[in-house]
């Protein structure tokens, strides 16, 4: 016979207490990994195994299902091991990770350690993408023909350094010489001043960004 607190606690824990009336066919595909992952829970056992848990899932969905696993890991003493290409998600929610590479063989940490010494970056091939340690997303990696001196919030410095950095431009840090100071006070208001003291004002950051890409300068 059928459990029925059990599996109602199973589709609680996951979320989805209020689907349970539904055929699977009815869910989204979020709702459908949830599902599977309540299914697991009801055989109360202590490891779970998972391949690809988020494949094929919009990126609120992979969230969740990554938030999911590691409250179940946390708060139900749950070991859970899970294969996932979604390595940015994997280094937000992972306690511990093994990475599989060429260069790098196994290996294995958290995922503070893997950034740190680098390990993360032996996944790739192309030395054109590493990991940004300031963002933990993986990007093209800039050539800093140039780079910029920018006085911002770390919020919109991130962003102006997401922006510059596509179009193969560094920030300058500490005493580095830099091609011109970008000030921003707020995304409507940028201010770019060369180093012959040339003043641009920009009312967006796309302006700015036109006005890169045009440039015979920049």
């Amino acid at each position: 016979s059928f459990d029925y607190a059990l599996i109602d606690k199973a589709l609680a824990d996951t979320g989805i207490l209020d689907k349970k009336d539904q055929y699977i066919a009815e869910l989204s595909d979020g709702e459908r990994q949830k599902a599977m992952i309540a299914k697991a829970l009801t055989q109360e056992s202590p490891i779970i195994i998972l391949d690809e848990p988020t494949s094929f899932l919009d990126i609120i969905s992979r969230i969740e299902i990554m938030n999911l696993l590691r409250d179940l890991a946390h708060k139900q003493n749950k070991a859970i091991l899970l294969s996932t290409h979604d390595l940015e998600q994997a280094l937000l929610s992972s306690d511990k990770l093994w990475l599989l590479s060429k260069k790098g063989g196994l290996t294995c940490g958290s995922p503070e350690d893997l950034i740190f010494n680098n390990s993360i970056n032996h996944l790739f091939d192309h030395r054109s993408i590493q990991l940004d340690k300031l963002s933990g997303s993986f990007r093209r990696k800039s050539t800093d023909k140039q780079k910029f001196k920018i006085i911002a919030n770390p919020e919109y410095t991130f962003w102006i350094r997401n922006l510059l950095n596509r179009f193969d431009y560094g920030i300058a840090s500490g005493s580095e010489s830099f091609l011109a100071q970008i000030e921003i006070k707020a995304p409507s208001d940028i201010k770019l001043i060369t180093n012959v003291n040339d003043l641009y004002q920009f009312g967006s950051f796309e302006a700015l960004s036109n006005w890169l890409r045009t440039s015979p300068d920049y």
